[in-house]
């Protein structure tokens, strides 16, 4: 605790005036940006909401949303300030909700904007119910599928429909300059990122179609030899070859 406290009250700020920095600043409050000891302050601030919640359910002042037989539905998810929580919809749990938040903001100082968050209604509830849940709590409403820490989130199971625009955002990066800017080891190297970035998370959650993986696979086959997507050659080496480790004479692609 005094090492918090030393790097919250021993940082002081100089204003830049005519290219010139003037005078220092002690400030009441706050971490300066950049600084490692901020996300766990945030996440020791959300583990209490967390805890909170999970209190209000043990306590039936929220009731969580209906699961399979022989699971349990999650009531809320965390990860840094991206926040999703399940419960009923009901005039009660949403209050219960908005004063659990009212709580939060009093003690952490964070304020939450409700117009910017958005509200998600399951198939059995009636449009009349729907308007009055939205009319109090203030949210937008908004409809599956959505995208939640770069995944998609849907209902059922995955299908080329719904995986089209990740294949056309993975495709759309390999533009014809690129491929003309770069050699051989950029490419490989560019593949890399993108499929790391924007392709291998998805796989992890999602059993993807086996026509789009075979649509991605020809795109950067494509691009790793002829610089273009869409334009194919005779190619040195094959492609299973390619995802072995560069010490075992491969590519190391993914």
């Amino acid at each position: 605790m005094s090492w918090i406290d030393s790097i919250l009250s021993s940082w002081r700020l100089s204003v830049l005036i005519n290219r010139v920095l003037k005078g220092y600043f002690h400030c009441s409050r706050g971490v300066r940006q950049g600084n490692p000891l901020f996300p766990l302050l945030f996440c020791i601030a959300e583990d209490f909401i967390s805890r909170f919640l999970s209190r209000m359910v043990e306590s039936s002042l929220l009731l969580p949303i209906s699961s399979p037989r022989g699971l349990v539905a999650p009531t809320h998810l965390f990860y840094a300030n991206d926040v999703l929580i399940f419960y009923r919809g009901t005039v009660k749990n949403l209050k219960s909700i908005m004063q659990a938040f009212d709580v939060y903001k009093g003690l952490s100082s964070q304020f939450i904007k409700w117009s910017k968050s958005s509200i998600f209604f399951g198939l059995s509830i009636s449009h009349a119910w729907i308007g009055r849940l939205q009319y109090l709590v203030g949210m937008q409403i908004e409809h599956l599928p959505f995208s939640y820490l770069g995944v998609l989130l849907f209902r059922g199971k995955p299908t080329g429909s719904l995986l089209q625009p990740v294949v056309d955002k993975i495709i759309s990066k390999f533009s014809k300059w690129k491929g003309k800017a770069l050699c051989m080891v950029g490419r490989a190297t560019l593949i890399k990122s993108v499929i790391t970035g924007s392709f291998v998370h998805s796989v992890m959650i999602y059993k993807w179609p086996s026509l789009l993986l075979r649509l991605i696979n020809r795109n950067l086959r494509n691009f790793l030899w002829t610089d273009l997507c869409e334009e194919s050659k005779l190619i040195w080496v094959a492609w299973n070859r390619c995802f072995r480790p560069l010490s075992n004479d491969g590519l190391g692609l993914k």
